[in-house]
């Protein structure tokens, strides 16, 4: 069976044109009205929401044009600079086709398509914004807007890099995944990347291990060659945000489908990402594995976590006076844990994972006693030492499955996370920079479109 590879690059809004202010609407013929609440009691600026907008079919026509988005309540139409991610248009299966032809259908039953928009916000802490989202064919000329600092781009996809303004992101033109990433602030080196040993990627999973083939990644998909494990890709671009969504067969796995979507922000140290694993048989299993970071070892001094009480708590991976000392695992954390992560505290840099959803759905299998070895770990397993010590390596990772059973046809392992690039600070300062991102990435904004078009009773 072979697996079509395609690389999709979405129609995004012209947001290059120089800011301004609007004195009237624009001249589209109709608007939805998009509220953002912030409800974290934290100020933000230029935060990423993303919300999905249903529009009546027919109703739009040009993609670059037909939708403009403003901020309407502080008196004046003032354009925001946004981002169509996606169209969704229903599929209309036997079912529907026939309900629309009986001529008893009625004709005020309205058939929806969702536009996929993203957009940054400021917000003062506890208040509100509203924004007009106009759509249809413009009667006049418009001027969209851009993001203060756009995303820059190197390189070409899928192997791009993607300048978010404090750090870079690299991802691996075979695979896909992160392969590594260069922050801009390291206390150190000019352009320290931080990444492992021979351009093997830091996002290395989901990952399945069935004994009889041992361990397959999606760190090991390669685009470059058509085949079974040439995952697809669709890619957004633009100047607000970059998205990759990619699904295929996971190598090695016995025909486990997987997909994975990173979404990168412009101005913003971190991305957010969402993977799932879907057993399509019976598969004999040692291990499934979710959220997986690896660095080459000594690149990470200090692994942390979430304490009971939601405070950081670290410990060494790295001894200074004996760098040939191994630690093992270093911690044993559970699979809800609100974040975990490693640092170098030479380079005043660190990587967080926030854990925001976590989803085991293995029907049959829902009592089994193999779920409870669900967990996360940190750990510096010593694999290459001392003999080859440039391949050993620090990771994160979390199993869902960590000892030989079966897991059923249907299983479902899916996550979302949100990975932050942070600054270390000293003393009772260490965690300050990180600990602003957990609040402001675990509280989100509400978001609220009206009116909500209901069938007709």
């Amino acid at each position: 069976m072979l697996t079509r590879r395609y690389l999709l690059v979405l129609v995004l809004l012209p947001a290059l044109a120089p800011f301004a202010v609007l004195a009237q609407a624009p001249p589209y013929p109709s608007f939805i009205t998009i509220t953002v609440t912030e409800r974290g009691g934290t100020a933000r600026t230029g935060w990423p929401v993303t919300v999905g907008v249903p529009i009546r079919c027919g109703e739009v026509k040009d993609p670059s044009t037909f939708l403009y988005l403003v901020r309407s309540d502080l008196g004046k139409n003032e354009p925001v600079p946004f981002q169509l991610f996606d169209i969704v248009t229903p599929t209309a299966g036997p079912e529907i086709q026939a309900a629309i032809k009986a001529p008893d259908f009625p004709k005020d039953r309205l058939i929806m398509r969702l536009f996929e928009i993203g957009f940054p916000v400021d917000l003062q802490p506890n208040a509100a914004n509203t924004y007009l989202l106009y759509y249809g064919t413009p009667t006049g000329p418009v001027t969209p807007v851009a993001p203060p600092v756009p995303l820059g781009y190197t390189g070409d996809n899928p192997g791009i890099s993607i300048d978010a303004g404090d750090v870079i992101f690299h991802l691996n033109p075979k695979s896909g995944s992160v392969l590594y990433f260069t922050p801009k602030f390291s206390a150190e080196k000019k352009d320290y990347h931080f990444k492992q040993a021979a351009r093997r990627d830091v996002h290395y999973n989901p990952d399945v291990f069935v004994p009889q083939l041992s361990w397959g990644h999606i760190s090991d998909w390669d685009m470059t060659q058509p085949g079974l494990y040439a995952p697809t890709v669709k890619i957004a671009r633009g100047p607000f945000a970059y998205r990759s969504f990619r699904t295929g067969v996971i190598p090695r796995s016995n025909e486990t489908k997987a997909t994975v979507t990173y979404t990168f922000y412009a101005g913003l140290p971190f991305f957010y990402t969402s993977s799932s694993m879907e057993f399509t048989l019976d598969t004999n299993v040692f291990s499934v594995r979710n959220s997986e970071y690896v660095f080459s070892r000594g690149m990470m001094t200090h692994g942390f976590w979430a304490d009971e009480n939601g405070n950081p708590k670290d410990t060494p991976l790295l001894d200074p006076a004996n760098p040939a000392r191994v630690f093992g695992k270093v911690a044993v954390l559970p699979s809800n844990i609100p974040y975990l992560g490693m640092f170098n505290e030479v380079d005043g840099v660190g990587i967080c994972l926030v854990n925001l959803a976590y989803y085991v759905g293995p029907h049959n299998m829902a009592d089994d006693a193999a779920n409870l070895w669900s967990q996360f770990y940190i750990s510096d397993p010593g694999l290459h030492m001392p003999n080859n010590p440039v391949f050993a390596f620090t990771y994160l990772v979390r199993p869902e499955i960590y000892h030989q059973t079966v897991v059923p046809k249907g299983a479902i392992f899916a996550e979302r996370n949100a990975i932050v690039i942070f600054r270390v600070g000293q003393g009772d300062k260490r965690y300050e920079d990180l600990l602003r991102w957990i609040k402001l990435i675990r509280t989100p904004p509400a978001v609220n479109v009206s009116p909500v078009i209901m069938p007709p009773l």
